[in-house]
């Protein structure tokens, strides 16, 4: 492939994954690059390399993670972000500074001294002044460098790649290329016991975290367990399981293995978080699949709730949220009239009035739920686009209805949306968009029930 069609090609792939608040490291890059354009591996690798060495794409460190920008899109204005220059620019620097030192009376070069070499011995676009500074005071915070007391720098008698052999690991990723500083991220020792190995994933993250969406940061008590607080393996996000609507099988499957949120769920079979129109989310295990990817494939998109073919195998799963409460309901209320020891006939009598009213409120509610329900919630099926953002501005939301509007969501459309529709597809924070999926579910119920 010529090199300015893989450029092409790199630049739209990286503010693809920009658009879709996917982070654009290198893993997602080759892999949207092979699937889409059929480049292999190490070439995309190449490319993106030379793109680096020219400034047309900025390498990028935040937080010990590693990404790549397109430099004509990308915001200076993000000084917590910092640039990490190619390797090639790494190696050019310590070889400056190596030959510079060996020819100087006091073993040393400057900044200035640096400059000039590499402007005289390599090709391409080279560094300002401030940014020279700032890798030549990386490669010190490396090792491969020091740094004296009047500014100047010279070799490091030490061998830093020794010392990182030596070194033991305390971390289960794997290591960084040369440039990126060491991770800030909380490290677990492998000397812990069996406590530690049948934790949770979501129980695993900081005692402070809160969640992004009703801001508490205990865990929640719902249901018959503790529910804890689920962290994005990518985006460190945090929420509750009850918080994204997850029913009590769904939580506790979600917080016994790693999580993504809906803006970094990637394809569980090709681990690429492209073509989200095509991207389906098991509502089982929460795992998101191509509708090409998925074994067999799915041709026609589905409507309502879906399962993997995984899940299905494994046997009937209850995926209803719905069904949950009512059954969390009717439990507590048995907890609560239930006592340790047999009612004496004196009790018996007493209550007995008030139970025979409760029984006769109960089977009235069960008999007529879908009357309450359009009581409730209006019939949306009519709507136009305009009713549909007055009604959810008079809910509140009136900044997350423009969304609404620029897509034109009339009646018809918003009662068949998806819970990834209203979370991915109107591109509006994570906290009110669960907030309006509620009320989406709610007319979509009232709408089946005017149906029947």
């Amino acid at each position: 492939m010529a090199s300015q069609k893989c450029k092409e090609c790199i630049l739209q792939i990286i503010d693809q994954l920009r658009q879709r608040k996917a982070r654009p490291d290198i893993v997602r890059i080759c892999h949207m690059a092979a699937r889409k354009h059929g480049m292999k591996w190490q070439e995309t690798e190449s490319h993106l390399e030379k793109l680096v060495e020219s400034g047309t794409v900025m390498k990028v460190d935040y937080k010990g993670n590693v990404s790549y920008r397109n430099t004509a899109k990308w915001k200076k204005t993000h000084s917590w972000k910092k640039v990490v220059h190619s390797d090639k620019t790494c190696k050019n620097i310590i070889s400056a500074v190596h030959e510079i030192a060996q020819n100087s009376p006091d073993r040393s070069a400057s900044v200035k001294d640096v400059e000039k070499w590499l402007t005289a011995n390599t090709q391409g676009p080279h560094l300002e002044r401030t940014q020279l500074k700032g890798a030549l005071d990386k490669e010190v915070a490396n090792g491969t460098l020091k740094k004296l007391p009047n500014g100047t720098y010279t070799r490091s008698e030490s061998n830093p790649e020794k010392k990182i052999a030596e070194k033991p690991s305390t971390s289960t990723s794997s290591p960084g290329k040369r440039g990126r500083p060491p991770s800030k991220r909380k490290k677990f020792k492998k000397t812990h016991g069996p406590d530690f190995e049948t934790l949770s994933f979501g129980k695993r993250s900081m005692d402070d975290a809160s969640c992004d969406y009703c801001l508490q940061t205990e865990p929640i008590s719902r249901r018959d367990f503790k529910e804890g607080i689920l962290v994005c393996q990518d985006c460190n996000a945090k929420a509750h399981p009850s918080c994204m609507g997850y029913n009590a099988t769904l939580a506790r499957r979600t917080l016994e293995s790693p999580w993504q949120c809906i803006d970094c769920k990637t394809c569980t079979v090709c681990q690429d978080s492209g073509d989200p129109d095509t991207m389906l989310f098991c509502d089982a295990c929460d795992k998101g699949y191509h509708m090409t990817c998925h074994e067999p494939a799915i041709e026609d998109k589905p409507i309502g709730k879906w399962e993997c073919q995984t899940c299905q195998d494994t046997g009937p799963v209850e995926t209803s949220m719905e069904l949950d409460d009512v059954n969390d309901t009717v439990d507590d209320s048995r907890d609560e009239t239930n006592t340790s020891c047999l009612p004496t006939p004196y009790d018996s009598a007493a209550s007995s009035e008030e139970d025979s009213r409760m029984e006769t409120k109960r089977k009235s509610e069960e008999k007529s739920p879908s009357d309450q329900r359009r009581a409730n919630c209006p019939d949306a099926s009519k709507w136009g686009v305009e009713d549909v953002v007055k009604y959810f501005s008079n809910l509140g939301y009136k900044d997350q209805a423009e969304a609404l509007q620029d897509q034109e969501i009339d009646g018809q459309s918003l009662l068949l949306m998806k819970r990834s529709d209203v979370l991915t597809g109107l591109s509006i924070r994570l906290g009110p968009a669960l907030k309006m999926y509620q009320h989406v579910m709610k007319l979509q119920l009232a709408g089946l029930d005017a149906a029947n």
